[in-house]
Formats: C-alpha cells, sequence, structure tokens
C-alpha cells in the first residue's frame, strides 16, 4: 500500500522524507524498499462484537479509488460476511432497519 501511493505521488517531498528517514532507522526497510517487491491487495478478516448482534466476522477490502491524473478521491472499503453466523446477523440488521423504516415516526 506505502509503495503504491507514493508512486501515485512521485513528487510529493513527504515521502521521500519518510523513505530517507526509515532507510535510516532500519537496514532491514533498505533491503524490502531496494526489492520494489508488489503484492495484489488482499483482504482481511475483522473480527469484532457487537452488543446487539453478537460476534461478527467480516471480510474487508480497502481500495483507493484514483482518477486519471492519479489523485486519490476516495477509499472504497467492501464488507462482507465471513461466516454464516455474521451472514444471519446481517440479515438481522436489515430486518430492524427495513421495520424502523415502515414505522411511522410519531
Amino acid at each position: 500500500m506505502f509503495r503504491m501511493n507514493q508512486a501515485a505521488h512521485p513528487e510529493d517531498p513527504r515521502f521521500h522524507r519518510l523513505i530517507e528517514a526509515l532507510g535510516a532507522a532500519s537496514a532491514e526497510f533498505v533491503e524490502l524498499w531496494q526489492r520494489c517487491h508488489t503484492a495484489p491487495l488482499s483482504a482481511i478478516t475483522v473480527p469484532f462484537f457487537h452488543p446487539g448482534f453478537g460476534d461478527l466476522s467480516i471480510h474487508s477490502m480497502r481500495l483507493p479509488i484514483r482518477d486519471g491524473d492519479h489523485v486519490d478521491r476516495a477509499t472504497a472499503f467492501f464488507f462482507a460476511p465471513a461466516n454464516a453466523e455474521t451472514a444471519a446477523s446481517f440479515a438481522r440488521v436489515a430486518q430492524r432497519l427495513a421495520v424502523a423504516r415502515a414505522t411511522p415516526s410519531a
């Protein structure tokens, strides 16, 4: 992610200063940075607890959205249930929202 963001802003002096500082602080960083290794973005699974819905497990992916000039415009976050229990909890949330929308406010 860092390499991708730096490549999108090659003239930004903040990246140059940070890369220089990291290189001065860590020989391992220098070695890894010089490899120029990149990898495709991958989803992560995030567990968390919601008091109303219990334990949840979510697949998450963060993707930067850039325009033609490689300018960051937004970041899209995608979430999907990682197991049947979380899918059922999402269904309960959707049901509660549907009921709340259908109920006229006083």
